[in-house]
């Protein structure tokens, strides 16, 4: 296991976004290049990536055998021999635990080290979530804004004509009117573009940066493209390879290798050493060798190790399919609502969009022909704008849902993504 390539993962998202920025004067950053950004910078993530090389680590740790142990004796009082005075003794020892002991004890921090790296994967699929939120939001304000801003433009292309209706003895109040409703339009948009340096400064956050209040990033646009929905049973069986599941997995595996271990506690360790006797002058050093056993007499604390290992598997395997339920749960939650923000764009971009723009054309024409007021138009011009918004927001709503789905069933890694089957228009 090593460093991601996020290439083949970030390139799934490029259906979502257009690169234009509204203004048209800097290219707007689209979403697979904040990404490659966040993942890039986020410190978060780097500490994640981090802790699961340091547990790698530790497998080398506990695979290796105990250290030997030397000993000096110097004996203060002569022990006297045969053919001499005992001066000194030198014993090395080394323990050696029960066949399969360190093998076992690897094995577990191995798994401990996938846990780690599925929760760096993990993280990734976070971060991605979390800035695709703060990126449609940020692509619906600007949408927004100029939605808003064409009810200005309009209610200031009515104004003129208002008024001549007034100078030929129409009611003044008309043109009150529609002063009012241009005001609060225009304030609307005032207010969105106070809330600009909010989001781009949350976006920039999300991102890796240090957000800059007097800077704000470039709005990009929604796109058109139509948004995929394979069937639901199609992104389930994906969920297996979702990194949590695949975390608790390993944990699993982890307290399964762990409970094998505690079946060996009760097993003896045996020890291997050599000693020197030094006498002196004149006479013969002794040498012995040594072999040893622990006495695993405590049994009941063996018991109970095991009957801990057993517990904290079964606990583990509960938690497992706990995540997974939670995950088929989620899953369907972002499916429905993803079905639902398709059916209201359709619903307003064809259906009642259209014939709102025509009711307005139609009061137009009743306003000339006196036949109808300018408060009808204020109105149908309410009811347009709000359809629009509307529109959009079920828009960018159901690119949000598109991208949990895929942060939910879509691997990370270059080589394990599969490309969703592109569904036709909804």
């Amino acid at each position: 296991m090593g460093k991601l390539n996020f290439q083949g993962f970030l390139n799934i998202f490029t259906y979502a976004v257009v690169v234009i920025c509204a203004s048209g004067s800097v290219k707007a950053m689209n979403l697979e290049e904040m990404i490659r950004e966040a993942l890039k910078a986020n410190p978060e993530l780097q500490a994640y990536y981090q802790q699961f090389k340091a547990n790698q680590k530790q497998m080398i740790q506990v695979r290796a055998l105990p250290e030997p142990r030397l000993t000096y004796t110097r004996f203060l009082s002569e022990v006297q021999t045969r053919t001499g005075p005992q001066e000194r003794i030198i014993q090395l020892n080394q323990p050696f635990p029960w066949p399969g002991k360190l093998a076992l004890r690897g094995g577990i921090a191995n798994r401990e080290a996938e846990v780690a790296f599925h929760q760096y994967e993990s993280l990734q699929r976070t971060i991605i979530a979390r800035l695709a939120d703060s990126y449609f939001d940020y692509v619906f304000l600007g949408e927004s804004i100029a939605i808003n801003r064409q009810t200005v433009a309009y209610y200031s292309q009515l104004i003129p004509s208002v008024e001549e209706k007034v100078r030929g003895g129409g009611r003044l109040a008309d043109s009150l009117l529609l002063e009012i409703e241009k005001e609060k339009s225009a304030d609307v948009v005032a207010g969105l573009v106070e809330r600009r340096p909010i989001l781009s400064s949350k976006l920039e956050a999300d991102m890796g940066r240090k957000p800059d209040l007097s800077k704000q990033l470039p709005f990009p646009e929604l796109s058109k493209n139509s948004i995929p929905l394979p069937p639901v049973s199609h992104l389930e069986k994906r969920l297996e390879n979702h990194p949590r599941v695949s975390a608790a997995t390993s944990k699993v595996l982890s307290l399964t290798l762990k409970q094998e271990l505690a079946q060996k506690a009760s097993l003896p360790e045996m020890s291997l050493g050599a000693s020197m006797i030094d006498i002196g002058t004149g006479g013969d050093t002794a040498f012995g060798v040594m072999l040893g056993f622990n006495v695993p007499i405590r049994r009941n604390k063996y018991q109970a190790e095991f009957e801990q290992a057993s517990l904290e598997k079964c606990a583990s395997e509960n938690l497992k399919n706990h995540i997974l339920n939670n995950l088929r749960a989620q899953l369907h939650s972002e499916y429905q609502l993803l079905k639902d923000a398709r059916r209201r764009t359709v619903l307003f971009r064809d259906n009642l969009i259209p014939r709102a723009e025509q009711t307005l054309v139609q009061l137009e024409e009743g306003y000339r022909g006196n036949k109808a007021g300018i408060d009808e138009i204020v109105d149908a011009e309410k009811t347009l704008l709000q359809l629009r918004l509307e529109c959009l927001k079920a828009s960018a709503e159901a690119h949000k849902r598109a991208v949990y789905l895929r942060v939910l069933t879509e691997p990370v890694t270059k080589k394990g993504i599969q490309a969703m089957p592109v569904a036709s228009d909804p």
